[in-house]
C-alpha cells in the first residue's frame, strides 16, 4: 500500500498504552507514523490491511471479524478516515482484490459475490464448471525477480 509496509502496533509507555500505525516506505527506506481513525484503538482488537487502493483498519475481537471497518481515503490524512459497514458479517467475507467503479468482487463462504460500493446490495455470480470458490489471488507482472 502506497509503496510501503504497514503494521498496527501497541506503544507501551510508563503512564499509558496507545496504538499506532507504522509505515515503512520501501522506496525511500524511511519510517513514519500514520494517524488512527479513532483516538483509542487496542492493536490486538484490529487488523491493518488494504481495501481497494486504501489503507484499511478492521475490528477483529475475540476471534470474530466485525462487519464494519475504516478506510483512509487520502493517505496520511486523519480526517479522511471513513467508516464503512456491510450487511454480510466480515468473518465469512473476503475481498478478492478486484473492483471496478462502484462494485467489488468478494468471496463469501464458497461463492463469488458482486457488491455495490455502499455494501448493501449483493449479487451472486456463478461460473460454469466452477462449483465453489475458496480463494482468489492477484497476479501482478514485474521485471523484478523474486530470487533477488
Amino acid at each position: 500500500m502506497n509503496r510501503g509496509l504497514h503494521w498496527l502496533l501497541d506503544r507501551v509507555g510508563v503512564e499509558h498504552r496507545s496504538s499506532v500505525i507504522i509505515s515503512f516506505d520501501l522506496a525511500e527506506e524511511n519510517v513514519r507514523e500514520l494517524p488512527l481513525p479513532l483516538a483509542s484503538i487496542d492493536a490486538k482488537d484490529y487488523i491493518v490491511g488494504a481495501f481497494r487502493d486504501f489503507l484499511c483498519v478492521t475490528h477483529y475481537a475475540d476471534g470474530v471479524m466485525h462487519n464494519e471497518y475504516w478506510i483512509m481515503k487520502e493517505y496520511g490524512v486523519r480526517e479522511s478516515w471513513t467508516k464503512v459497514r456491510i450487511s454480510i458479517p466480515y468473518s465469512v467475507l473476503q475481498h478478492s482484490g478486484f473492483w471496478k467503479k462502484s462494485h467489488d468482487l468478494l468471496v463469501f463462504r464458497d461463492r463469488l459475490v458482486l457488491c455495490n460500493s455502499n455494501g448493501e446490495r449483493f449479487r451472486n455470480l456463478s461460473i460454469t464448471g466452477l462449483p465453489e470458490v475458496n480463494e482468489v489471488g492477484i497476479y501482478l507482472e514485474s521485471l523484478v525477480s523474486p530470487n533477488n
